[in-house]
């Protein structure tokens, strides 16, 4: 079995244009795969997330203290002081207040008592720490890394006591880099701590580590990310096209829609679609071919789309469909299936030339190639190319080149 690699250039051109975890989580989830078993939901993902995120944070929560007493011995301490009134005189009575207050001799006594409290910088890192994994636990699915969680669930509510009976006031706070590295510098435990609050922070504000480390380790997600980057490669290609480009909603937004427009130097505009199945509808089209070969077939039906669409409608448009397995004629003869039936259903009014090409892994599809037997006929090219060569790809569609390399 080959070892694939997802070409991360193509989910960089996707991490680059926000920061949080939010749209790179709704745009994996919103990968549809005919031969999907489970679709998955933007919380099943995050669930996901989760587990590897524990799998990362484990081998610095065993450095925790692993009892409340040796907790309070290495909690940050400060003395401080507190002025009160009494009816009787104690220990540190400022005699000079009470009496310019109280008369002499003094009806009440001004009295400043020091007691140790807890606090800083440290604890409000704490505190959000163990808000944020005591959350993530509460939301984890049991089912999904049994051992794991019995292994960071007692030292998580653990921390939690911790905070609720030293620092139930301290407000929680997410620390800055600077703060993080002088806890680092703090000595034990302090810098096994933040190193775990590190990479909790890293998990809803970096994409690239959410892309890479959280999300791409899941075998489960892999296909998704690979069809993530198979469109921020097309991204780029308009990019390098020097096409002038607008989003035009969040990569999953509540109405389908293309997720970008594009302007080329020329003046044609194109849309970007990520998971095509609604175009149809968004172009104001009758009814597919497909949906109209099979009314007469139960439990089918319903919008059929390519994972990648560019289109200028009415004119042009490149179809991508993207095929994540190590298996040759999975990618190769059913993604060839696939895309001819999208294909010909966008020849059906969206577009009446059409280009159509299967992406696969580079282990699998090393080359590009092509067939041009129906475009004098019927004005498609059918092909197959890896994702790294989207990029090219659609530089050759937007010049308009009938042959996708310059050859034939």
């Amino acid at each position: 079995m080959k070892e694939l690699n997802i070409p991360r250039e193509g989910l960089k051109e996707i991490t680059a244009v926000w920061t949080g975890d939010g749209k790179m989580i709704e745009l994996v989830s919103a990968v549809a795969e005919p031969d999907a078993l489970i679709a998955w939901t933007p919380d099943e993902v995050r669930s996901r997330v989760r587990r590897v995120l524990f799998g990362l944070l484990e081998p610095h929560v065993a450095q925790w203290p692993e009892s409340l007493r040796h907790w309070e011995q290495c909690l940050p301490t400060a003395t401080a002081t507190e002025r009160m009134v009494l009816s009787t005189p104690q220990s540190r009575v400022d005699w000079i207040s009470s009496v310019r207050k109280h008369g002499w001799p003094p009806r009440r006594y001004v009295v400043q008592a020091r007691h140790r409290v807890v606090g800083g910088v440290a604890m409000s890192t704490l505190a959000w720490l163990s808000a944020e994994l005591s959350d993530a636990l509460d939301r984890l699915d049991p089912r999904d890394a049994p051992l794991l969680i019995d292994r960071i669930a007692p030292p998580t509510r653990l921390l939690r006591t911790v905070i609720e009976r030293f620092a139930h006031d301290i407000e929680p706070a997410q620390p800055s880099h600077a703060e993080l590295r002088s806890l680092e510098a703090s000595g034990p435990p302090w810098r096994a701590i933040a190193q775990a609050a590190r990479l909790t922070v890293r998990a809803t504000t970096d994409p690239e580590f959410l892309a890479f480390e959280l999300l791409e380790p899941d075998a489960e997600l892999q296909w998704r990310l690979f069809h993530v980057s198979a469109f921020g490669f097309a991204i780029a290609g308009l990019r390098s096209a020097q096409c002038s480009m607008r989003w035009n909603m969040p990569l999953r937004g509540l109405r389908s829609g293309p997720q970008l427009s594009a302007v080329q130097p020329d003046g044609r505009s194109w849309d970007l679609w990520f998971e095509s199945a609604g175009a149809r509808s968004h172009y104001e089209l009758g009814r597919s071919t497909y949906a109209s070969a099979v009314a007469g077939v139960p439990d089918t039906g319903g919008a059929i789309g390519s994972d990648v669409l560019l289109i200028r409608p009415g004119e042009r448009a490149l179809l991508l469909e993207c095929k994540w397995s190590a298996d040759a004629s999975y990618v190769g003869r059913d993604g060839y299936h696939q895309v001819s039936s999208y294909v010909l259903d966008t020849l059906n009014g969206l577009a009446p030339q059409v280009w159509g090409f299967v992406v696969g892994p580079e282990e699998v599809v090393p080359t590009t190639s092509f067939g041009l037997e129906a475009w004098r006929s019927m004005r498609i090219i059918l092909g197959s190319t890896h994702a790294s060569e989207v990029s090219a790809l659609v530089r050759r569609f937007l010049a308009d080149e009938p042959v996708p390399l310059g050859e034939g």
